[in-house]
């Protein structure tokens, strides 16, 4: 039960973004899984900046949101600030804008999700 699936082409930073026809696949399955369960895609802030350092992509990768164009997804930026510094406007905005050239449909919130109830629904189902 996740609000959204965070780092989705996180597999990249072991493969230096090089992309095998199993990652691809991969990507494919998680995309196609998203469109079905309706759970979006996070668009990683923290990761495009260590992309912008290191000079090529790992994640996000064009080649990822190009496939997830190919669905019916949801994406959302995810800041991913690990120090205070990763809260940044300008940050914010160049993800939007490097997001905004794939056909995805981009959130700024993720709906709550009542465990409760879910849990209590699950408890009935296992009941009968």
């Amino acid at each position: 039960m996740y609000a959204y699936l965070a780092h989705p082409e996180l597999i990249l930073r072991d493969t230096g973004g090089f992309i095998t026809p199993e990652i691809e696949e991969g990507f494919h399955r998680i995309c196609k899984t998203s469109q079905d369960y309706n759970v979006p895609l996070e668009f990683n802030v923290l990761g495009m900046q260590h992309n912008m350092r290191m000079g090529y992509e790992e994640y996000p990768h064009t080649k990822f949101w190009q496939i997830a164009a190919q669905y019916n997804v949801k994406a959302i930026l995810g800041m991913d600030a690990h120090r205070i510094g990763d809260l940044d406007q300008k940050l914010y905005n160049l993800a939007l804008e490097k997001l905004s050239k794939f056909d995805v449909e981009i959130i700024d919130d993720v709906p709550s999700i009542d465990y409760k109830k879910i849990k209590a629904e699950k408890i009935k189902v296992w009941q009968k």
